[in-house]
């Protein structure tokens, strides 16, 4: 695809990435975008370099994620040896690390770190705009080499660009008609973020890529979000079908046997296939995020064997640094089908075998793609043949998506990754517009300006499933009310939500305690005076107090969600008096906790709130 502009960003990014590429194409400036103008089938880094040599502008959103990012670095090195000009757009205040300073130093920055985004947009869109003229009315001459093995790379003359710049800042910064001409730019933005639209693909016959509205017909199992897969054989020779979605590796040869989904894949999903050999000794592999062609960095590897179960990382030959997890198994493939799922949420990776956990891991969302395709993989040297059938995938169901387009399109959610004895920081941000309490998403407007955590929540008490579990929890407050949302997810039979609150007079006695709590059958519980063994509801207490709680849940295929009001000072002695401004839950004596209730026990954190201000 010819494009103007290359976008370098972190994948934890991806949000703002989007929305840059989106303003930049509305103008009518070609964008190349990872993983959307990856061709299928072409190696990722191959790609990458690529559409590097071939943009006119390089545009960086630097941030903590992508000042910390090698693949960033050695992109930004690629742009630098191309003498293609650099626009780094910081929504982060961080120091460049010294690799990233060494490229970046001496360039102009556009700062985009305080709301609205679009207006810092607007001025992107005119810097760009300005080096693309100077590209089209002054072409680099031609350049010389005298080795001619090697391709002649683009040098951009580079006092052309700079001037550029440097006359764009100056008019951004002198007044009057400098301020006049960004806020025409600002305004001409849409004033909702963009998101990444593009539909799924699928590769033809003869290798044709084209777009391929979501099949919703196809539902292998009624009332749920599966969908079955397809997959293309490179080798014939190495497989044989039986039926729409069964794929049996055959005897081996001299070369390991993949197949590959038609399908590209993106961030969470659960796989689940069945595998059958008829030799006890017999081994399968799925490859998620792959690349296509074999063995690629940046995909998980999840293999089933006779001895092993593994999880390894970009390739199977290694001599132990790939392994990401690994557990001893005893299978007898001849015996009975097995029955494998595999999961990935956030930067957990875990592999089911017959209903059972049988491995559990985080990993490096930075050295791992997150997008790709799904593969089949035997290995040569494993002798029995095996078949992979049954295959079938969920991905984050349409409310999930419409959650991160409408609440996320400005914020991306911070993975929690730390442990129940730290302190979670979350800000509560001021908000100006009113919130419906109806257990949903009412509009964009009313969650928009709240950043979201995806929590790790661990267990306290009669425990038989993992030791923590996931939920993505979003805080707010107007001055009055304190507000939170929360999205569980349904494989956890959740009964309902809760925030506890010790100030600092707590001592262990009755007094100085406070807790909110909303189920899922309606309930909503307003508790008092903990005694280190329960909670006493605020009605029941001498002399009774009132129930200050308003909350609502609702359910889709996939989640529970719960939206919860409080009062930052109700005027009942029994509740916590919270002010706007203020920290809570960091000093002795002085907790805020978070947390779920569920059949299986109850999952909890530490976090410390701050309450935005006007």
């Amino acid at each position: 695809m010819a494009h103007d502009v290359f976008i370098s960003y972190s994948s934890k990014d991806k949000t703002i990435a989007n929305a840059v590429c989106a303003t930049l194409e509305k103008h009518e400036i070609r964008c190349w975008i990872a993983p959307r103008d990856v061709p299928p089938g072409l190696q990722y880094a191959a790609a990458l370099v690529s559409a590097i040599n071939d943009c006119k502008v390089f545009v960086l959103v630097f941030s903590k994620g992508s000042n910390a990012s090698g693949q960033v670095l050695r992109e930004v090195e690629e742009a630098v040896d191309n003498g293609i000009p650099i626009i780094p757009l910081r929504i982060e205040d961080f120091e460049p690390t010294e690799a990233m300073r060494f490229y970046i130093k001496s360039l102009h920055w556009l700062d985009a770190m305080t709301p609205p985004l679009e207006q810092h947009l607007g001025k992107l869109v005119a810097s760009v705009q300005a080096l693309l003229s100077i590209g089209a009315e002054e072409q680099p001459p031609p350049v010389a080499e005298t080795v001619i093995e090697a391709p002649v790379k683009k040098r951009w003359p580079l006092p052309a660009w700079s001037t550029a710049l440097l006359v764009l800042a100056g008019v951004v910064i002198v007044g009057g008609v400098g301020s006049w001409v960004i806020s025409q730019l600002g305004s001409s933005t849409d004033s909702t973020t963009p998101t990444d639209t593009a539909s799924p693909t699928e590769v033809t016959s003869i290798g044709e890529v084209v777009d391929k509205p979501p099949d919703v017909t196809s539902t292998p199992d009624e009332g749920n979000d599966w969908r079955p897969l397809s997959f293309m054989i490179p080798n014939p020779q190495l497989w044989k079908t039986s039926g729409e979605i069964s794929y049996t590796a055959v005897e081996p040869g001299s070369y390991d046997a993949f197949a590959w989904s038609t399908e590209i894949v993106e961030g969470d999903l659960t796989v689940s296939l069945d595998l059958e050999s008829p030799g006890y000794e017999s081994s399968g592999c799925v490859i998620v995020y792959g690349g296509g062609i074999e063995h690629s960095y940046g995909s998980l590897i999840f293999c089933v064997e006779w001895d092993f179960y593994t999880l390894e990382k970009h390739t199977t030959y290694h001599d132990g640094e790939n392994f990401v997890s690994y557990s001893p198994s005893n299978i007898d493939f001849a015996d009975e089908a097995l029955a494998v799922t595999i999961e990935i949420q956030g930067d957990v990776a875990s592999m089911f075998v017959n209903g059972q956990k049988v491995l559990s891991t985080f990993f490096d969302t930075e050295e791992i793609s997150g997008w790709g395709r799904i593969g089949l993989h035997k290995k040569s040297w494993i002798s029995p043949e095996i078949t992979f059938s049954n295959i079938k995938i969920k991905t984050p169901s349409e409310i999930d998506q419409e959650l991160s387009t409408q609440v996320v399109e400005d914020f991306e959610c911070e993975l929690d990754t730390g442990s129940q004895a730290n302190y979670y920081p979350i800000q509560s941000p001021f908000i100006y517009h009113s919130i419906n309490v109806d257990g949903e998403i009412s509009s964009h407007e009313e969650w928009a300006d709240a950043p979201c955590v995806d929590f790790r929540l661990h267990y306290s008490i009669n425990v038989t499933n993992p030791n923590f579990q996931r939920a993505r929890w979003w805080v707010q407050n107007d001055g009055q009310d304190l507000f939170f949302l929360v999205r569980v997810s349904k494989e956890m039979a959740v009964r309902g939500v809760f925030i506890n609150y010790w100030w600092p007079e707590y001592t262990g006695t009755w007094a100085h305690s406070d807790g909110v709590y909303a189920r899922i059958n309606g309930e909503n519980f307003d508790h008092g005076e903990w005694d280190e063994m329960q909670w006493h509801e605020d009605k029941d207490l001498d002399p009774p107090g009132t129930v200050d709680v308003e909350a609502n849940s609702t359910e889709d295929g996939e989640f529970y969600w719960f939206e919860v009001k409080r009062a930052l000072n109700s005027g009942d002695s029994y509740d916590w008096v919270f002010e706007p401004g203020q920290k809570y839950g960091a000093n002795p004596y002085d907790s805020v906790m978070i947390g779920m209730e569920s059949d299986d026990g109850t999952f909890l954190r530490y976090i410390q709130l701050e309450l935005g201000e006007p």
